[in-house]
């Protein structure tokens, strides 16, 4: 392209250079029959050039034409993209797409959308996507979708609207990203954490158990010794056998939420969230009162919140131990937790707050990495708060923040209701 202007300037200092400026000098063109017709050079000289700008450009767009077509081959052979109408049928999938699924574009075009819908996916979820997406917005989320085989994959999908040339809505266009490697390791954490998170859970058991099989021990030999010294009453029997029952009653419940939280049953279901924060607060219960650790509850607004109690119990649980360790850690004497819960603007607010020692400002933005801890080598691992992160936002689509002030640490949840 830089050069034709040189050449445009070459072709006029020619045409100077063969002609005075004095005269106008004709070309004549003999042709077999005889025919004569004069042309003026500049004339030749024009059309030469304009010839030459003609060629030149058609040059350069079969060119660009060529490497167009080209990255156009390699969107279609390497990014998983699919095209639909307004009413969710498939107008246009990429090569990519259809080797990830198993289809031919054949087999696709003219269906509807769900096709790719994993029994895992909520059915109606492109209806509630497309339905709010507005012309200018796009819509970002991770699916799991479902191949012809009948596997599945994880997509990181972003959707947008297409438009036509009036600017109306004609359908949607999205790009997906396979993200089933990423899902999987995440997975293999989450389990990781779990299993750190069943040891702690444990542990507290074993507190609350100690007290209540000490006392069902001494009912026993309180009945055995009735028994030997014939002082054994159909009353005393009976009194002593509801204290045992009592005693197992309340192990029994230990023992239920210890199952509750890990189960693997992921449904959503309805509940009050004092529920489960007293389900919580009663597997902590002794491991607390041995730490001198002292938790106000202040219950606003108990919200009814549909979602799934297995993580909200986990999310509580890893923070609330967190809290146990840094006050023994830093030695704390006057060890207090606040918790608040409220509801602002249709959200569950659950404000969890510490005097710990609270949070070095170099490391605050980094406390929720994987494998970053801020417990002593040794006495961590560094994926409970990554863990309730990675929890909050991606199961339960809320967000989770933190903030320290001189001695204190405060996190702040917010889930949608």
């Amino acid at each position: 392209m830089s050069y034709l202007p040189k050449v445009i300037i070459i072709l006029l200092l020619l045409s100077e250079f063969l002609l005075p400026s004095s005269e106008i000098k004709d070309i004549s063109i003999k042709y077999e029959k005889g025919l004569f017709q004069t042309i003026p050079w500049g004339v030749v000289v024009l059309f030469l050039i304009i010839i030459f700008i003609l060629s030149y450009k058609y040059m350069v767009l079969k060119s660009n034409t060529r490497k167009n077509e080209k990255y156009f081959e390699m969107i279609n052979e390497h990014i998983l993209i699919l095209h639909i109408d307004i009413k969710g049928i498939i107008t246009n999938v990429s090569e990519a797409l259809c080797k990830l699924t198993g289809y031919t574009k054949n087999e696709l075009l003219g269906k509807h959308c769900d096709i790719f819908t994993h029994e895992d996916t909520d059915a109606s979820l492109y209806a509630d996507v497309l339905n709010p997406l507005s012309l200018n917005n796009f819509w970002k989320g991770e699916i799991k979708s479902l191949k012809k085989d009948g596997s599945y994959y994880w997509a990181d999908i972003k959707i947008s609207a297409l438009l036509d040339k009036n600017g109306l809505l004609r359908g949607y266009s999205s790009i997906r990203e396979n993200i089933t490697d990423k899902k999987e390791k995440d997975e293999t954490i989450f389990k990781q954490a779990k299993l750190i998170s069943m040891g702690e859970i444990i542990t507290n058991i074993a507190h609350q158990w100690r007290q209540p099989l000490s006392e069902v021990n001494s009912v026993i030999m309180g009945i055995e010794s009735d028994f030997n010294n014939n002082k054994m009453t159909k009353q005393s029997l009976e009194t002593n056998l509801y204290k045992i029952e009592e005693l197992t009653g309340y192990m029994s419940t230990t023992i239920n939420n210890f199952h509750d939280f890990f189960s693997n049953d992921k449904v959503k279901t309805s509940f009050l969230i004092s529920t489960k924060i007293n389900k919580v607060l009663n597997l902590f219960e002794d491991s607390f009162k041995k730490a001198n650790i002292k938790i106000n509850v202040n219950l606003i607004d108990d919200v009814m919140i549909e979602t799934y109690e297995d993580e909200i119990l986990q999310v509580l649980i890893i923070i609330l131990q967190n809290s146990k360790d840094a006050f023994i850690e830093n030695d704390i004497q006057d060890s207090i937790i606040n918790l608040e819960v409220n509801s602002v603007e249709n959200k569950l607010v659950l404000l969890i707050q510490d005097n710990a020692g609270g949070i070095k400002s170099e490391i605050i933005n980094s406390i929720f990495e994987r494998h970053f801890s801020t417990k002593k080598q040794g006495h961590g691992i560094g994926l409970g708060l990554y863990l309730a992160k990675q929890l909050i936002e991606k199961s339960l689509h809320g967000s989770i923040d933190v903030q320290t002030n001189v001695n204190k640490t405060l996190f702040t949840i917010n889930i949608p209701l």
